[in-house]
């Protein structure tokens, strides 16, 4: 992934629910509270690999929730930055799901 990522100091904070999750069988929430009924772009890695990057679209309590597949990778997850969508700007963030 080829990014060229600007990054800008915010109050925004990216959190999740929970720090570990089993694939197959849980689910985690994502939330950025501030930010509501707005797509968010994420920059993350698995297993320290090369960076990734989705896209979510955060509800109106700046909420999303994911389930974890039986399909999901296992090993550990590290989200590093997002974006508000259409916006230039990066937010660092380190938030870390391991999957078992």
């Amino acid at each position: 992934m080829n990014l060229t990522m600007k990054f800008i100091n915010s109050n925004l904070n990216l959190n999740l629910s929970k720090t570990e999750v089993t694939a197959g069988r849980d689910n985690y929430v994502l939330s950025i509270e501030g930010l509501n009924n707005v797509p968010v772009r994420i920059v993350y890695t698995v297993n320290d690999g090369p960076l990734q990057a989705f896209t979510a679209l955060l509800d109106a309590g700046g909420k999303v929730t994911f389930d974890v597949s039986g399909s999901t990778s296992k090993g550990s997850y590290r989200f590093l930055a997002f974006s508000i969508a259409g916006r230039n700007e990066w937010i660092k963030t380190d938030e870390a799901l391991t999957v078992h």
